[in-house]
């Protein structure tokens, strides 16, 4: 439970970092390697507390989001293809703006299916909030194309919606991948649970995954929004973000602090 902990004490450092700080774009720096902790320490006992339920969730999950991650990067490069077009033209004509149209219902359609694919298992609160954080960016994406910022929905929401969706395909493909431990009679290399184990301990360990999955997410959209305040300042777009990711760590501390309770553990002054 030591790495767990520190992972939280960690956490709650950089939450109250980013929220004290005037400019948060410059706070970054000085949080980003508490944050590069927090992920090492919430992966080293999600990887302690891996379960075949974990597996077949995450195997469960993984098809749907594999198949959100094709579809999102093809509307990525048809908006790519658009802003080119547009760009060379110099304008908008009617032809251009249908295709931005047919574009941004493509985006919502997608933060739709996310939504979809997401409610069965939104018991598991990590999930939840992986896919809160994701439709949030997706949305972002389909209101920049609706109001015609076709460049910054094509260099940055897109993006990110894409790398949110490569982080969470790869720590449940790990996940995933570990039923290949399973052997042809079912058994696995996994210690046998202890007699007094239960049904929402077994779930720790898919919880974990995830949140750690959720931090770096969260660290990487840090980062680049660092790196677009150095360079345009703190607008008041930049500072919407800033507070949504603020809330979103703060989210993400109150439920590791909820699993600590249902632990019997506390966050380390």
């Amino acid at each position: 439970a030591d790495a767990l902990r520190q992972a939280g004490a960690d956490m709650q450092s950089a939450a109250e970092s980013l929220e004290r700080a005037t400019r948060p774009g410059e706070q970054f720096a000085n949080i980003a390697e508490t944050l590069e902790r927090v992920e090492r320490e919430l992966h080293e006992r999600a990887e302690q507390l891996r379960t075949e339920n974990a597996r077949q969730l995450a195997s469960r999950l993984l098809p749907a989001l594999k198949l959100l991650r094709e579809q999102q990067d093809r509307v990525w490069k048809d908006s790519t293809e658009l802003l080119a077009r547009q760009q060379a033209a110099g304008r908008w004509d009617r032809a251009a703006l249908r295709s931005l149209n047919d574009l941004r219902k493509e985006q919502t359609g997608l933060t739709e299916s996310l939504e979809r694919t997401a409610e069965p298992v939104r018991s598991f609160e990590s999930i939840a909030l992986a896919a809160d954080g994701l439709a949030r960016e997706m949305r972002r994406a389909a209101d920049s194309l609706g109001e015609r910022r076709l460049t910054e929905a094509v260099h940055e929401h897109q993006p990110q919606v894409l790398q949110r969706l490569d982080i969470l395909i790869g720590v449940l493909g790990r996940s995933a991948e570990s039923d290949s431990a399973t052997g042809q009679n079912g058994a696995t290399n996994d210690p046998p649970p202890a007699e007094n184990d239960d049904p929402s301990r077994r779930d720790l360990g898919l919880e974990l995954t995830v949140l750690r999955a959720v931090q770096e997410q969260i660290h990487e959209r840090m980062r680049g929004l660092a790196e677009r305040e150095a360079g345009a300042g703190l607008t008041p777009e930049l500072r919407e973000e800033w507070t949504d990711l603020e809330n979103e760590q703060s989210r993400l501390l109150d439920l590791l602090t909820e699993m600590f309770r249902e632990q019997g553990l506390s966050i380390p002054p």
